[in-house]
């Protein structure tokens, strides 16, 4: 849904992204991992000095960041949500998780925002929002799937007051507390769905089409978790054809709501957008 421009610049960017997270994934030893992760920190540091190494995906990603202005404090606070994953961490409550949805998706909704254009910086806020409802449904959707991988993203204290232990993920005889525990996720994520819906106004068309259109099917996946309830994890959840036909509706009614104000403030692209750091990147408890 994209134009030519920024699909193809959303593709390098997702090239850079990907290559990030298999490398990693394709290794299994932690300490190799950390080494690897400090070794793509310096690669993306000269990537976005203008210096990148003759890998693709760094070129790609070093074309973007000069062409459209982008921070390098997004990609390195991404790979510092990659570094949260290597050293396994453990979330205490939902400020903190929060913390790590706003580094490995919301960040990557802040570069694209660099991509797409925005007509107020306030829309940066609202990017990060999406990125950070997506992540929290990615949770939501393979909580079990991640539990078996020895990771947990469910709150330590939400565990608590339902008497869960971490081992107690992975035992098909608590899944009603886990769905529980998963609707609340999911009525967060809703929250941010909401907040990351109301800056589609700051996108150019096409550009807040095919965000709403992502920011639909995500939410269509949690809302499928949400009503299978303790059977969410029987089987892999999957969008089909028609559900994405009717997302794309749910899409077109977000854009036109958008239509009152971008008749009253024509949209005009913001040239040098500010640098959006998050309140919770204050954090000193990773």
């Amino acid at each position: 849904m994209f134009d030519k421009n920024n699909r193809d610049s959303a593709h390098f960017l997702y090239g850079w992204c990907r290559y990030v997270d298999d490398a990693i994934d394709e290794v299994e030893n932690v300490e190799e991992q950390k080494k690897l992760l400090a070794d793509i920190q310096e690669e993306t540091e000269k990537a976005f000095s203008g210096f990148p190494s003759e890998v693709t995906e760094f070129k790609a990603l070093s074309r973007v960041a000069r062409e459209y202005s982008i921070p390098s404090f997004y990609a390195l606070e991404l790979l510092e949500g990659m570094r949260m994953d290597v050293e396994n961490t453990r979330y205490r409550d939902l400020k903190e998780l929060s913390l790590y949805c706003y580094r490995v998706a919301g960040c990557v909704g802040l570069m694209m925002s660099h991509i797409m254009g925005v007509s107020e910086n306030k829309a940066l806020e609202h990017a990060s929002d999406v990125g950070i409802a997506m992540q929290l449904t990615n949770i939501a959707r393979d909580v079990i799937s991640d539990a078996r991988m020895g990771r947990v993203y469910l709150p330590l204290d939400w565990l608590t007051e339902v008497g869960l232990q971490e081992s107690d993920l992975q035992n098909p005889a608590y899944r009603v507390s886990i769905a529980y525990l998963v609707r609340r996720l999911l009525k967060e994520a809703e929250r941010h769905y909401q907040r990351g819906s109301e800056g589609l106004k700051y996108l150019p068309w096409r550009a807040s089409l095919a965000v709403a259109m992502a920011l639909s099917v995500y939410r269509k996946i949690g809302l499928q978790v949400e009503r299978r309830r303790e059977h969410a994890w029987d089987s892999r959840i999957v969008i089909g054809k028609i559900q994405k036909c009717l997302c794309i509706g749910r899409a077109m009614g977000l854009v036109l709501k958008t239509v009152p104000y971008r008749l009253l403030k024509p949209w005009k692209r913001v040239d040098n957008l500010t640098l959006w750091r998050h309140q919770w990147t204050a954090l000193e408890t990773f």
